[in-house]
């Protein structure tokens, strides 16, 4: 007969991560290069960034002044020429059709400041996207009712008009603060799907960020603020585990400074509340890496990488955690302990409660997980004999002498019951 041993429950401040899907999808971001004067720009060098991930990806227009770059995953993408930063557009792509972008760039990199020149930058890519993203929503029109529909057009018409003006080099931060208010609208009262709601979610951010840029300009102090505040907003979304909001939130503050270690930190959480794991993985990395002092990011990103099957990665980020944090010790490897038995990597986790346990002693919990561990190793006789278990019997006994009242106190004795029936 098998041994029948209690279920493992991942801790409380460990990372839940989930599964992704085991496929990806990929896309086009194709265009034209022009200078000021609306004339094709051939044999320029350009260069596509990627915003919610690290990625870069060279270009180059030919003879007419196009471009086309296939095989690009999904995600948000900055677009200039090289030699002039000002040119950048940033576009979202998708799965369904190319993403089309214009750029205007001055050779060498010589441009002068004129009308619209902000908003063929950065201002126009961001405006273009919110159009686009729109333009994608409504495609289900039998989805809204008449007057989510009349939202959605009186949004995306105050747009085109903010453009127009914008271009001819008036700002006008009234109609802005109105596409604004129209956009909040949208995404707290229209029946959206849930990816529809993100999109506009952050599009309503980098909106609201654009205003804030401009209007504090000659403020040095403005960009500071404006990434505190994201930073708040991702906090308060994270606490109402609004996870996508917080992804938003905290993506907007490190675009601003990304040399905040905490809101690397916060990101992640977003992204694993949400199942991403990749990307969880990838914002411990870079908290890490601007802390690499601090023993709790070291014992995330551990857990996260055993949760990706990468065991030795995980194994030496929790022996740097447990040499910063020695008190600490003992928790970091009984949390990736309980990580592993709940990720099918069973035989991995009784090397975890050891170092548990040799880190701390007195840690009553990893004696007993060490325990039931090494029961699931044991062999059981026919008569129902615990045969090889006088190591989980010391475990269970530790454990007791430790907690006599704990949570688990029960079951050790019945444990012990099992080992050696009376």
């Amino acid at each position: 007969m098998a041994a029948v041993l209690p279920r493992f429950a991942v801790l409380p401040g460990t990372l839940a991560l989930l599964t992704l899907s085991a496929w990806a999808q990929t896309t086009i971001i194709k265009g034209t290069v022009e200078d000021q004067d609306h004339r094709p720009l051939g044999g320029v060098s350009l260069r596509i960034e990627r915003q919610d991930l690290r990625g870069v990806y060279p270009a180059r227009s030919n003879s007419n002044g196009t471009f086309f770059y296939a095989g690009l995953p999904i995600g948000v993408f900055r677009v200039f020429c090289e030699a002039d930063a000002a040119s950048a557009v940033e576009v979202r792509t998708q799965a369904a059709d190319p993403a089309v972008v214009k750029l205007t760039c001055v050779p060498g990199g010589n441009r002068q400041p004129e009308q619209g020149s902000e908003y063929r930058g950065r201002g126009r890519g961001i405006l273009d996207r919110v159009r686009a993203d729109l333009d994608r929503v409504t495609r289900d029109a039998n989805a809204f009712s008449e007057d989510e529909m009349r939202r959605f057009h009186r949004v995306r018409d105050r747009i085109a008009e903010f453009q127009s003006g914008w271009e001819g080099g008036r700002f006008d931060r009234e109609i802005l603060s109105e596409i604004i208010s129209g956009l909040s609208a949208i995404v707290e009262r229209s029946r959206l799907v849930a990816r529809d709601r993100d999109d506009l979610a952050e599009d309503l951010g980098r909106l609201k960020e654009l205003r804030e840029r401009r209007e504090g300009s000659n403020d040095p102090g403005a960009p500071r603020r404006a990434m505190e505040a994201a930073f708040n907003e991702g906090l308060a979304a994270e606490s109402a585990r609004d996870y996508r909001a917080a992804i938003a939130a905290f993506r907007r503050a490190l675009a601003i400074d990304p040399s905040q270690h905490a809101i690397w930190a916060h990101l992640a959480v977003a992204y694993a509340g949400v199942g991403s794991v990749a990307p969880a993985e990838e914002a411990l990395a870079k908290a890490v890496q601007l802390k690499p002092r601090d023993g709790a990011y070291r014992n995330n990103y551990a857990i996260a990488l055993a949760k990706s099957g990468k065991l030795e990665e995980a194994w030496t980020q929790l022996e740097e955690a447990a040499g910063i944090e020695p008190a600490n010790a003992g928790q970091y490897f009984f949390n990736l302990g309980a990580i592993l038995i709940n990720s099918g990597h069973t035989p991995e986790a009784g090397r975890a409660f050891r170092r548990s346990i040799e880190a701390n002693p007195g840690y009553a919990e990893s004696h007993y997980q060490y325990g039931v561990w090494l029961m699931g190793q044991a062999k059981v006789s026919p008569e129902g004999r615990v045969r090889g278990a006088s190591r989980a019997r010391e475990a269970f006994e530790t454990y007791l002498r430790l907690a006599p009242r704990g949570a688990h106190a029960e079951s050790a004795r019945q444990m012990l019951d099992t080992i050696d029936p009376r």
